[in-house]
């Protein structure tokens, strides 16, 4: 998932306050990097941002809808890059390994921001919102490489298996890696490791004839 700010045509009201809440967008990502989310102000994220505080407000109502928003936005992106995945054409096993190698290329890609995670998480357990943030994003993965196993077992690709479960546990697996890259650096080859773990998981899917 690229960081950089998409191109905005036109000159449209619509397209500049787009923009500028992308640009807002940005900056607090830099910020809570940087700082944390409790050290973090409103005035770091207008300083970093160029934009107005009338202009930050207006956007948002305060640092935590801003964290909110941040999220959002950031899973909103890595599902863009997840729906353009895989084709229809490609098995069910190449499907899940293409999917979960957008997860971790754009988990690699906000390493440099991983405090902002650090904080999304130590938070989920405190605030309802970001718990049901939470919540959806791993029930929205969950079901969508359920559905992709158990297209594999309807073509008979694969063996029967508990598809919500084994669904979770593949995109835990590639969320631990990215943890543990983040944590350890060039200690851990998180594409490599995933890859190799995919490729085991995938090949045990497998029905018994096809080994």
């Amino acid at each position: 998932m690229s960081t950089d700010t998409p191109n905005v045509t036109g000159t449209t009201t619509s397209g500049k306050k787009s923009k500028t809440r992308e640009q807002i967008l940005h900056a607090a990502l830099t910020c809570f990097a940087q700082k944390g989310y409790h050290q973090t102000t409103m005035d770091d994220i207008v300083a970093e941002s160029g934009a107005s505080k009338g202009s930050l407000y207006w956007h948002f109502n305060g640092k935590q809808e801003l964290f909110i928003a941040l999220v959002e936005w950031f899973f909103s992106e890595m599902n863009e890059e997840i729906m353009h995945a895989w084709t229809e054409e490609m098995s069910a096993s190449d499907k899940i390994k293409s999917m979960m190698m957008v997860v971790l290329e754009s988990s690699q890609q906000i390493i440099p921001f991983f405090n902002v995670f650090l904080d999304f998480w130590a938070q989920t357990s405190e605030d309802e919102q970001l718990r049901q943030l939470f919540d959806e994003m791993i029930s929205d993965y969950q079901t969508r490489i359920g559905q992709i196993i158990e297209e594999g077992m309807a073509s008979g690709e694969f063996r029967p298996v508990d598809a919500p479960k084994l669904s979770l546990a593949i995109f835990g697996l590639v969320d631990a890696l990215f943890l543990y890259e983040a944590l350890l650096g060039e200690k851990i080859d998180a594409r490599n490791s995933a890859e190799i773990a995919l490729d085991t998981i995938l090949a045990g899917l497998k029905r018994q004839e096809d080994l």
